[in-house]
């Protein structure tokens, strides 16, 4: 498992939660979500898919790896379990 940085595991975050509703995440949702512009969600989404957590193919949707899915969903309840603990 690489170390994520936290914008990276933010980005991760996003594409899991986007892609709940649907089966993939577009980049211009993952910007809006996040509140960073196209290119910074293009870039993080390349970085993320060549650290194999992300796949994806020019102007088309962002899936999760079998890889990514997993660390999105430990890193979303590592952070409900930091929530909790605080609130």
């Amino acid at each position: 498992m690489e170390d994520l940085t936290i914008a990276m595991q933010n980005y991760l975050e996003t594409i899991f939660a986007l892609s709940k509703a649907t089966s993939g995440a577009r980049v211009s949702d993952i910007a809006a979500h996040l509140d960073v512009s196209k290119a910074s969600a293009h870039h993080a989404v390349r970085v993320l898919s060549s650290l194999g957590y992300v796949s994806t193919e020019k102007y088309q949707e962002v899936y999760l790896t079998a890889n990514g899915r997993r660390e999105a969903m430990l890193l979303e309840a590592k952070h409900r379990l930091i929530k909790a603990l605080f609130s």
